[in-house]
């Protein structure tokens, strides 16, 4: 059974670079798997970094101070940052919903943030297919719901086909590839 969790570290101001660098992402998953002993995804752009795990136990304690060292050899402390906490699918849930709606609102923001993680969990998903699974899921029923009620359709459309894309990729035989592809290809949509 999944017992999905996350730490989230957002920057206190908008940066148009990334939280740590993408070695410094490789060593902090690696610590952590090592650390506390369960799936560890960590998904890092210019809006946060991510750390999404699979875990009965609370390990917001681990997570923030492997953050913290990896702020203090860039010169960073932990104060420029805010630090949210969620400890179960339907939080996971919440926060997608709410962090989907605020940034449709950005559509170039968006672009970019769903571009980065569809590339962060290509890389990731073998590692991570369980956990990966799970967001695809949630985030999948989040953004259709958000279709349901927003006016930025065309921007979440684009990201679900690319989650989906992303899923069939991984997942699927490469005889399906090419007809699901098809399927889901943007020219096909009304």
């Amino acid at each position: 059974m999944i017992q999905l969790k996350l730490v989230s570290f957002s920057s206190k101001g908008y940066k148009k670079e990334l939280i740590v660098s993408y070695e410094q992402v490789i060593l902090l998953r690696t610590y952590l798997v090592n650390m506390i002993k369960c799936d560890v995804l960590v998904i890092n752009t210019n809006i946060g970094l991510d750390v999404y795990y699979n875990s009965i136990e609370n390990n917001k304690a681990h997570i923030e101070n492997a953050f913290i060292i990896l702020l203090a050899k860039g010169g960073k402390i932990i104060t420029d940052y805010y630090t949210s906490d969620i400890n179960s699918i339907d939080e996971v849930r919440a926060k997608s919903h709410q962090y989907f709606k605020r940034l449709i609102n950005h559509p170039l923001l968006f672009k970019s943030y769903a571009k980065s993680m569809c590339y962060q969990i290509n890389l990731n998903y073998a590692e991570n297919s369980k956990l990966i699974e799970s967001l695809f899921s949630i985030w999948q029923d989040e953004l259709l719901r958000l279709n349901d009620t927003d006016v930025q359709v065309y921007i979440l459309r684009t990201f679900l086909s690319n989650l989906q894309l992303t899923y069939i990729q991984q997942s699927c035989k490469p005889e399906l590839q090419d007809l699901l592809r098809a399927a889901l290809d943007q020219k096909h949509c009304n």
